[in-house]
């Protein structure tokens, strides 16, 4: 009795499992078949707008991914970049904008078209070039681009950020999948030898295109109370000494050294997913605009 009720179980198990695997594989293919699709649409979308800001004559893959300019050797010790530059203090939230929004890009009016919460579209690395969507911080964390259920989820930007009036620093969440989709290729910003390979972080919003270009890459804590703790929603309610002072702080916490200027008027965006098994862990990596 007790041997016929042990290889039930076992069963149930297995049955158990296998089914767990066969969704996890339907929804990688599907993940990979939406990121496909999305792939395909920036394409056609951005044939409709070939010129990056400030030089209508440039290749833009040539603009977005120049040769590599960061020679720190990948052993050196995290320090604090000698490129925050101390200005007079006046609070970046008081600079006016003008009452009227600007036009959307016209390579995003297609997009607006399919998913109404589009808000930008993200492209850095090798992999990850996508839209990227804005509702609440909980929606597009089992839900595709295009509405549909996915463990990968989409990038997304957090609620608390605008991109008209532009925050100070835009917060971009996506999942560290294992199976390389949504931000599963971002940790590999670890290594010196990537950040070399693909230096520029390409980030337009609805009104504007930009490069931008990492200045800390960092393992942080969502915990108050651990020592590697950063809060990232400060950045757009902080003075500017005191945004500043946090820049210091992630240049200092940054896995390797990262020559880069940051000033106290500069805008940022701040890329962050799941880093380790710890449920607090983070892994981020923070760049400004050029």
């Amino acid at each position: 009795m007790v041997y016929i009720l042990v290889v039930t179980v076992l069963i149930a198990v297995f049955i158990y499992a296998a089914y767990q695997l066969t969704v996890y594989f339907i929804q990688t293919v599907k993940a990979k078949q939406e990121e496909q699709m999305i792939r395909e649409l920036i394409v056609e979308n951005e044939s409709l707008s070939t010129s990056l800001p400030g030089d209508g004559e440039m290749d833009k893959e040539d603009a977005l991914f120049p040769s590599p300019v960061i020679t720190a050797p990948p052993t050196a010790a995290p320090s604090i970049a000698p490129s925050v530059m101390a200005e007079t203090d006046s609070n970046f939230s008081n600079k006016t904008h003008d009452n009227q929004k600007p036009e959307v890009l016209i390579e995003f009016l297609n997009p607006l078209s399919i998913n109404p919460d589009t808000v930008g579209q993200l492209k850095l690395g090798e992999t990850i070039n996508t839209y990227v969507v804005q509702r609440d911080n909980a929606y597009y964390l089992r839900h595709s681009y295009s509405g549909e259920y996915s463990f990968s989820g989409a990038v997304f930007m957090d609620v608390t950020c605008s991109i008209y009036p532009r925050s100070r620093n835009l917060i971009i969440h996506g999942h560290n999948m294992q199976n390389g989709t949504a931000f599963g290729k971002l940790l590999r910003y670890e290594k010196l030898e990537y950040l070399n390979q693909y230096p520029v972080i390409y980030f337009s919003t609805l009104y504007e295109s930009a490069n931008y270009l990492p200045f800390s890459v960092v393992f942080y804590s969502i915990d108050p109370k651990s020592e590697d703790y950063i809060d990232l929603y400060q950045v757009n309610y902080l003075s500017d000494q005191d945004f500043l002072q946090f820049i210091k702080t992630v240049q200092a916490m940054s896995v390797y050294h990262i020559p880069v200027c940051v000033s106290k008027t500069d805008e940022i965006i701040t890329l962050t997913t799941c880093a380790t098994d710890d449920p607090n862990m983070r892994f981020a990596i923070f760049a400004v605009k050029k």
